[in-house]
């Protein structure tokens, strides 16, 4: 959640709190140069984040769900759609998605590691406090 916030922090200047991000609407600028209305549609923590990205073109809908498996381990299902708004665009889509499917497949399990050593690393840092 800390990431969503600072999202939120460098494309409107406020600090939202946690428990009111659900439902907040904000404009970002996109890699391209493009802007795209952000809109978190559910937000949970721990267990649920989604958001929707609308451009003019598509709208994407991104999700998080954290699962608990057993008392020190869980599961994350990360979900991803696109809507096009046009028939031209949904064939772009199944263009680029294919060619580029298994590098987003690789961008996100480095952010899924990345998540995962934040929070091992939480963990230790809060052993380490309650121990010392």
């Amino acid at each position: 959640m800390n990431s969503v916030v600072h999202d939120v922090k460098v494309a409107t200047g406020k600090k939202p709190l946690v428990q009111k991000l659900e439902g907040l609407k904000f404009k970002r600028k996109m890699a391209n140069g493009s802007e795209a209305m952000m809109i978190i549609t559910k937000c949970t923590p721990p267990e649920v984040y989604e958001f929707q990205t609308k451009t003019h073109v598509n709208t994407h809908t991104t999700s998080y769900t954290i699962e608990a498996v057993t008392e020190h381990t869980c599961e994350v299902i990360y979900d991803e759609t696109v809507e096009a708004k046009t028939a031209m665009a949904r064939w772009n889509n199944i263009l680029v998605g294919g060619m580029l499917g298994f590098t987003r497949k690789k961008r996100i399990t480095r952010m899924l590691d990345g998540i995962e050593a934040l929070v091992i690393q939480q963990h230790k840092d809060l052993v380490s406090k309650i121990e010392g």
